[in-house]
């Protein structure tokens, strides 16, 4: 059997997440070990890390333009930090590399880029059910909007537009 590797986000790092061991590798970046500050969290890290359980790589920058590119198309670039963005090219990168990965991931954001380029993901916290695509609709006249922008105007009426799913699939 091949070995998986774990792509994990802060905040599973931030949790007593239990994974199978066994074959698989914890991965994620630098900037994201950045964000440890606490002291259990940090420990925790550091001694995967010590064990060789836990690896950092930072991906090409290919694939965080491919990733911010997803994060657009999905609706999502308004809400998701550079780190993420990192994070999501990084499973991509290892994809491609033909390695068995899954990202972990507790940010709806992240979850959602992830599945929608056919990654395979793991919500720790089992509340992610289906993938979205976000745009921009005015609560006054209803007009909807593909692109995604904060603090955007409604053309039609000139309302605040607000952040709504177009289109929803499943898991």
């Amino acid at each position: 059997m091949s070995q998986i590797y774990y792509v994990v986000d802060a905040g599973v790092l931030f949790s007593p997440w239990k994974m199978d061991i066994k074959d698989s590798l914890l991965v994620t970046t630098s900037n994201i070990i950045n964000e440890i500050r606490n002291k259990p969290s940090k420990s925790r890290t550091e001694t995967m890390m010590i064990l060789e359980r836990m690896l950092t790589i930072d991906p090409v920058s290919e694939y965080i333009t491919r990733a911010k590119d997803a994060a657009i198309r999905s609706g999502d670039i308004s809400v998701i930090s550079d780190n993420d963005i990192e994070l999501v090219g990084l499973a991509l990168m290892l994809d491609e590399e033909e390695k068995m990965v899954v990202l972990v991931s507790t940010d709806f954001a992240v979850l959602n880029i992830t599945s929608l380029m056919g990654l395979k993901i793991l919500d720790p916290s089992k509340k992610f059910e289906q993938e979205i695509v976000w745009g921009m609709r005015c609560p006054a006249c209803h007009h909807q909007e593909k692109t995604l922008r904060r603090e955007t105007e409604c053309p039609v009426c000139g309302t605040q537009m607000r952040r709504t799913p177009l289109k929803k699939r499943r898991l």
